[in-house]
């Protein structure tokens, strides 16, 4: 059964289903006849009211008590009174049955006055309606410090319940509920939970294991793979290198070509010159710039080194770029031209 917050793995406990099938069973015998019987001679039944603790055998009913030594070690439940406990029966929809103990706990401010917080309570499934896809539980709940005082008053006097309920005034037995917290719960109650717990566990251990398994497979073979990915990594690198290479190549060569284009090279324009000009003309200094060639140099005449490099094909627009200055003593004339570049020669 659950306690504090539903009724958890001990809703499957067989002592618990045992019980609720006696107590079904035992509801359809009168209760005069039902109390000669001797199978809950061993259960004892107490009621705590203004501070007495009264017991009795469970098989003679609330008529007779027993002295409370003779209930020591023996197996007892608790009759809350009714005015400290609330009975509430609710509706839910047929889907959340898996998972009702959390559904319970979270509507229980909404289907009771009281929240997890302040009841201990439990709940029974007690109907099915297929049809309208609901089922009806039923809640019994009691506020919790109702029943620490309750529990503190039996423990004065060396009793543990191994059940807290209510009594059914139509059939005269407990209802099966269990309103015991948690951690008073007998051992025998406990090891289911133990069990479900355990194996819950283990189920997470084993889901973990699965989920890791593939991981530590890739990770080995990523391992593995690592020599081949160096070798290829290193195969990929010379690779760019050399088409890093063969790309500066490739800009080299289309940079001269876009140097030299549909111009003169620069070696056949240094052959035309020695060629068309005279012996005694010679040049000091030669730069080319683009498609501008500019000429600085001595002759005789200035003018006639323009007339004869305007006469090359491979020359136009030629022009002195500073005034012609004679030297005194040679005679000759210092002169600054330039030049454009013809096309190259057919």
């Amino acid at each position: 059964m659950m306690l504090q917050g539903g009724m958890g793995s001990l809703r499957f406990n067989l002592g618990k289903l045992l019980r609720w099938w006696w107590s079904e069973m035992a509801a359809l015998i009168p209760a005069s006849v039902r109390r000669s019987f001797s199978w809950r001679q061993s259960e004892f039944w107490l009621t705590c009211s203004e501070g007495q603790i009264e017991a009795f055998r469970a098989a003679s009913g609330l008529s007779q008590a027993v002295a409370l030594k003779q209930v020591l070690k023996q197996k007892t439940v608790l009759l809350l009174p009714d005015e400290l406990c609330l009975l509430r029966q609710a509706e839910l929809p047929l889907a959340v049955e898996a998972n009702l103990a959390q559904v319970v706990g979270f509507e229980l401010d909404r289907l009771t006055p009281m929240t997890p917080t302040q009841a201990y309570y439990d709940y029974r499934v007690v109907a099915h309606d297929l049809r309208r896809r609901v089922l009806t539980v039923e809640i019994l709940l009691c506020p919790r410090p109702a029943l620490a005082r309750q529990l503190r008053l039996l423990a004065e006097q060396g009793l543990v319940p191994d059940q807290v309920t209510r009594m059914d005034q139509d059939r005269l037995l407990p209802l099966p509920f269990n309103l015991l917290p948690k951690a008073q719960l007998p051992r025998l109650q406990r090891l289911p939970q133990w069990i479900n717990g355990t194996l819950g566990g283990l189920v997470v251990v084993l889901l973990g294991v699965w989920l890791i398994q593939p991981l530590r497979q890739a990770e080995q073979q990523l391992a593995e793979l690592q020599p081949a990915l160096r070798e290829a990594k290193a195969g990929a690198e010379a690779t760019r290198k050399l088409k890093q290479q063969i790309g500066l190549l490739e800009q080299d060569g289309a940079f001269l070509q876009q140097l030299q284009g549909d111009h003169v090279a620069p070696l056949e324009l240094l052959r035309e010159l020695t060629q068309i000009l005279a012996d005694d003309t010679w040049l000091q200094q030669l730069q080319l710039r683009g498609d501008e060639l500019l000429i600085q140099g001595q002759a005789p005449a200035a003018a006639q080194v323009v007339q004869i490099l305007e006469s090359s094909p491979l020359l136009r627009e030629v022009s002195f770029r500073s005034p012609v200055v004679r030297d005194v003593q040679s005679g000759h004339e210092s002169f600054f031209l330039s030049a454009r570049l013809g096309e190259t020669r057919p």
